[in-house]
């Protein structure tokens, strides 16, 4: 089997890639950081399953095409894509900053679809294949001094669902997958109580799971949606106390 997978020199991605080479898959990967990339086939040899990888920027669009063409040519059927590189970050002034915004959906939005759109090519004419997206929590409600991060999560939860049903006439599944806050070297930028933390290794169990499944969507830790959708439910007067001291507590953090 061969997967795509798209931020592989860190956090879900690196992971997910060490367990496909572990089974002896082939993965094609790529990311921004060239020593990292470097580093990661050097481990690569150490597993049964084979790496490509290149240093390819989600939102260098014509690259990711010709790379996509290759590996479709030379190498084999894509049989998976995980668009799963993103960015986030933290603004708790009440100002709106449009560069940051445009490099959150440059990246989390428009670099998904940058991704996904030359390998549709290819599985439509199949007839088969599977898209993975990794969104987010942050999907479901706004959170204060992350709203736009926030906003280009759920951009990219509706463009899936929307993928989701057009795409079942070519029996492609598209599963879209919103962890909550977990540890990795993104995360770690931001100010996130402990608490919130999940486990790198135990959450990518749950997003393998999700794959093998073809869940529609999967929203993880469970208690954490629960939470996000209280809090979306609430009052306005409520919710303002609670995202309110939720901002007030991380921006100390």
């Amino acid at each position: 089997m061969i997967i795509f997978i798209t931020g592989i020199t860190s956090g879900i991605g690196k992971a997910l890639t060490i367990h496909y080479l572990g089974n002896g898959d082939t993965v094609v990967g790529i990311g921004r950081n060239k020593d990292k990339l470097s580093a990661l086939s050097e481990m690569a040899k150490n597993y049964q399953g084979v790496l490509y990888c290149q240093k390819i920027d989600v939102t260098s669009k014509k690259k990711l095409n010709d790379y996509i063409d290759y590996i479709e040519n030379r190498v084999g059927e894509i049989n998976i894509v995980i668009a799963n590189a993103g960015i986030a970050c933290q603004q708790y002034q009440a100002k709106l900053d449009t560069r940051i915004l445009s490099d959150l959906l440059n990246v989390n939005v428009v670099g998904v679809m940058n991704t996904i759109e030359p390998i549709l090519g290819y599985m439509m004419q199949r007839k088969r294949g599977q898209v993975v997206i990794i969104s987010s929590m942050a999907s479901i409600q706004s959170i204060p001094g992350m709203s736009m991060y926030c906003a280009s999560k759920s951009a990219i939860n509706v463009l899936s669902e929307s993928l989701y049903w057009l795409l079942q006439p070519y029996h492609i599944t598209v599963t879209t997958v919103c962890p909550g806050f977990i540890e990795t070297e993104m995360i770690s930028s931001l100010d996130v109580p402990d608490i919130m933390l999940v486990p790198l290794d135990r959450s990518v169990k749950k997003i393998l799971i999700a794959i093998e499944k073809r869940k529609k969507i999967y929203y993880f830790p469970y208690w954490q949606r629960i939470l996000m959708v209280v809090i979306k439910l609430l009052p306005d007067s409520v919710k303002k106390n609670i995202l309110v001291n939720f901002v007030d507590r991380i921006s100390k953090y």
